[in-house]
């Protein structure tokens, strides 16, 4: 608990719950917008822990951070 984490919209989470039912699920809320919950299975999202000293700066201009990681994770598919 307590962790920060990049979901699928490369939100930064504060994660407040992890479900291992079988499935690994990290749940928590957005520290972009507060949206909750935010969710994302760690099998299938790949879901990645952020630095906290990273958060204002996404947050200053999440579409500038959310593009650099699509772009990461682009060039990281195609190898």
């Amino acid at each position: 608990m307590g962790d920060v984490y990049e979901d699928c919209f490369f939100h930064p989470v504060l994660r407040t719950e992890i479900d291992d039912d079988g499935w690994v699920v990290l749940s928590g809320v957005s520290l972009i917008d507060g949206s909750f919950p935010r969710s994302c299975d760690a099998q299938h999202c790949g879901p990645i822990r952020i630095p906290v000293e990273e958060v204002m700066a996404i947050k200053q201009d999440l579409e500038e951070y959310a593009h650099r990681r699509k772009a990461e994770l682009s060039a990281s598919n195609s190898t």
